[in-house]
Formats: C-alpha cells, structure tokens, sequence
C-alpha cells in the first residue's frame, strides 16, 4: 500500500490518496537468499569466465542458470501483473543498454538486409535475460515483445527491391513465432529504382526474373498483417533521379489499390509519392490522387504533373544561369515494353 502526497500548490490538509498495486499473495516466493553452495558456486563461474576455458565457464553459468535463475523468474512471472513485469523487463534493457543497443542494430540491419537470407535463426539469446535457461517461455515472449517494439515501431526503410519488404512479415528471428510487421506503427518505404538498377521499376511477375524475386501482390500481402491498422501510417516514395516509366508507375499502383483501400477503409493513412530530382533537389508528387482518375489517363495525368513540377523548377532557377535547365525524359522502351505485354494478355490485375 502506498500513500501520494498532494502536488505543489494543493493544500497538504488535503485527504492523501491510497494506491492500490495488485499483487498476489504468495509475492514472498520471488525472494531468494543465496545459501553458501550457491555463493561458492557463483565465485567459480566469475574464477572460469575471468581466468578460465570461455565454453566451460558458460556451461557453468547455463547449469547455474537452470537451477536458481529461472525458478526464480518464472515465480516473478507469476505473482506480478503485467504492469509490473514490464517495469522489471525496462529495467533489465536500461542495465544492459549495451548489449540491447547492438541487438537492435543488428534487427534492424537483417530485416533491411536485401539480398542474404538468414542462416542461424535465434540468435538473441546472447543477451544474458533473453535466454532460454535464465527465462522460461512467457518471460521470455514478453521481453522479446518489448525490445520488437522498441526497433520496429518506427522503421525507415530504404530498399531497392520490394522482395526484402516481405521478411517483414516472414522473418522470424527469435524462433517464437514474433514478426516484425506485428509491431510496426509508423513504416516509410524510400524504393529507389534508378536508371543505373537493372530491374528499374518492373514486377517481377511480368518480366524476366533471373535472381528468384517475389511479385509486388506478394509483398504487398505482407502489410495485411498490420496490427491496430486504424492507428497504422505509411509512407512508399518511388526515388528515381533518372527516366521514368510512367507505364510501369500505373501497373505500381494498379497492384497497390486493392491494399490501399483496404487500409484506408480500416483507418490507416496511406501516402504514396513519387520523388523526381532536379539537379540534386528533391520534388515529391502525390501519386494517391490518381486513384480519383481513370485508369486509361494516369500515364497521360502523370507526365503532366511531372512537367510542371519541372517548369516551376526552371522558373524558380531562372536567376541562376548555373543551374542546369530541367528537361522531361520518360523510359520510352519500359512504355513500349509495358504496352506489348498489355498487348499480349500477359498482364492480369484479376484477383
């Protein structure tokens, strides 16, 4: 039972207000005093791990580990409420700040990763409190939900394919079952396709696809799993400084429609904006409205918007004869290729 006392400014004759912390009765079982076995015992696993064989001086800590410290989380697990628990948990990552910083980092960096597919599955268990012979199962999963939310809440993403966007959803590092789209809040995909990438904007279910690589349907698919999709923000910005197919950025937003409505009528905020570069300057365009237009016009709305932001950029440098002039340039051979497989029959937006 704990007693507040009255703010600054509030009469101290006030009534103090009791609190209430729900704790269960059997509370005394989470105390442990060591008994003269177990402090011998911690003494030669800190003799082993300072002048000892490292593997032997973690097995003595693993064996450790099972008998005392775990018995005495799970009845810490047991007799507080959540509430509490993730107090202990937020105390465990701000001790060992260190080694969490670094395990958040390396998420970070596997998740992004576009290329390499993970090897060794989890690998947290490093991080002393986050293995399996210190916690049990629970404790484990509730420590491992906080430090997921803490590197995954907010994710900037710059990618240059949208296959790594789908081990957002697949990957599962801490072989518990946790995903990292479960957790994201705030997503901003920068998917930079520049005239020097090989694939440049295409999907790779319509074209030539040598390096294994998803559909955009597929990885789209991943962000249905969004938690709380009413409280849920993205952000896709197509980054390309070069010549643009504005044939492929339809066939873009064609496949991203179904999604996009799907998320907006469940309350997301869905942006998705195309970014052209003059002269090392970024200028955004709103792709979104286009989705008020007829399909048929997009490409002809789209070159538009990009010519004036053009013009407003030459008329805004005209005072600098330096500053190269902006001239439109579209990817002439991606439109011609888009319209022989339109043509063709090759692509199908049929769900």
């Amino acid at each position: 039972m704990a007693t507040m006392m009255p703010p600054p400014g509030v009469s101290q004759k006030a009534t103090p207000v009791k609190v209430h912390v729900p704790i269960k009765k059997d509370a005394d079982t989470i105390m442990h005093i060591p008994s003269k076995e177990e402090t011998a015992t911690r003494i030669e696993i800190l003799i082993a791990m300072t002048y000892g064989d490292p593997k032997a001086a973690d097995a003595m800590v693993q064996t450790y580990s099972q008998k005392v410290c775990r018995p005495f989380v799970e009845a810490m697990h047991q007799a507080l409420p959540r509430e509490l628990r993730d107090m202990v948990y937020n105390y465990l990552f701000n001790v060992e700040r260190l080694r969490v910083g670094n395990a958040r980092r390396r998420l970070k960096k596997i998740v992004k990763d576009q290329w390499k597919r993970p090897t060794r599955p989890n690998r947290l268990s490093w991080i002393w409190f986050l293995n399996a012979a210190f916690a049990g199962d629970n404790p484990r999963r509730e420590m491992l939900e906080l430090l997921y939310a803490r590197v995954f809440a907010i994710l900037d993403y710059p990618c240059t394919i949208l296959d790594s966007l789908h081990r957002l959803g697949t990957f599962d590092e801490s072989g518990c079952g946790l995903l990292p789209i479960h957790f994201v809040r705030h997503l901003r995909v920068r998917l930079v396709v520049g005239t020097w990438w090989t694939g440049k904007l295409r999907d790779p279910l319509y074209w030539s696809n040598k390096s294994g690589l998803l559909s955009w349907k597929s990885c789209f698919a991943i962000l249905r799993q969004v938690e709380n999709k009413r409280y849920f923000r993205m952000r896709i910005i197509i980054a390309n400084p070069g010549r643009i197919s504005t044939k492929h950025v339809g066939h873009f937003l064609e496949v991203f429609r179904p999604l996009y409505c799907e998320l907006t009528t469940a309350g997301a905020h869905i942006y998705l904006q195309l970014d052209v570069c003059y002269s090392g300057i970024d200028s955004l365009i709103d792709l979104c409205q286009l989705y008020e237009q007829r399909k048929a016009k997009w490409s002809a709305i789209l070159k538009t918007m990009i010519r004036e932001k053009g013009v407003e950029w030459n008329r805004a440098n005209a005072v600098r004869p330096w500053m190269p002039k902006w001239v439109s340039k579209w990817d002439e051979e991606g439109d011609k290729a888009f319209d022989e497989a339109m043509e063709s029959r090759l692509i199908s937006y049929e769900e």
